[in-house]
């Protein structure tokens, strides 16, 4: 059953706050699985670099994702006029 549209937008407000804590997390896990990877395989310093690349990528695609769908509410505010 799908979410009245009040719900949607507590959910996307509340996504969007969490995103501060998100993408240093994301990046900072990353990092620290490419550093364990360098220092496991010896793949340095490519290990830390494509480990915080991945970090960043996951972090930049969820962000995309939550503005998308915030824009879609948005859209959907304003179709139901004043």
């Amino acid at each position: 059953m799908p979410r009245p549209p009040e719900n949607e937008k507590k959910y996307v407000q509340l996504r969007l706050s969490a995103m501060a804590w998100q993408i240093p997390i994301s990046v900072a896990v990353g990092g620290g699985s490419g550093y364990w990877l360098q220092e496991w395989g010896g793949f340095a310093p490519w290990g830390l670099i494509v480990g915080v690349l991945f970090g960043m990528t996951a972090a930049f695609l969820d962000l995309y994702r939550l503005t998308q769908r915030a824009q879609a509410l948005s859209g959907r505010d304003s179709q139901d006029g004043p």
